[in-house]
């Protein structure tokens, strides 16, 4: 049974065998350095692709942890509010929340330092 990879090389922009003909073998196993370095080609390809791919799942689970925790977040401030709970308190927890959809870590520290310093400054 013969296979026609012309599309092989077409995708890996090397030039290969007419369609229809049999694939030049060289010495080394049948591989040509042509097969060789198409299939090389396209197996760095399909390993950048996968590892694009893994990073998008991992950015995208990320996000969907923050998302849950700014729900959470969401549903504390609402019953802090009702409770009569400390105004700076739930400021905190809403710049937490605006920390985690943004993924910025830094915002949340900055507020936090500058509320304890203002706290401090009146005390």
């Amino acid at each position: 049974m013969d296979f026609d990879i012309t599309r092989l090389y077409e995708i890996a922009g090397q030039p290969g065998p007419e369609r229809g003909q049999p694939p030049d073998h060289g010495q080394d196993h049948g591989q040509s350095e042509a097969d060789t370095a198409a299939i090389s080609q396209l197996q760095r390809r399909a390993d950048s692709a996968k590892a694009d791919h893994e990073r998008a799942l991992a950015v995208y689970k990320k996000y969907q942890q923050n998302m849950i925790a700014v729900s959470q977040i969401q549903t504390d401030i609402i019953r802090g509010a009702a409770s009569g709970t400390d105004t700076g308190e739930l400021l905190l927890k809403a710049v937490h929340a605006i920390a985690l959809m943004t993924n910025d870590n830094v915002f949340y520290g900055t507020v936090e330092r500058a509320l304890k310093e203002r706290k401090s400054g009146d005390g």
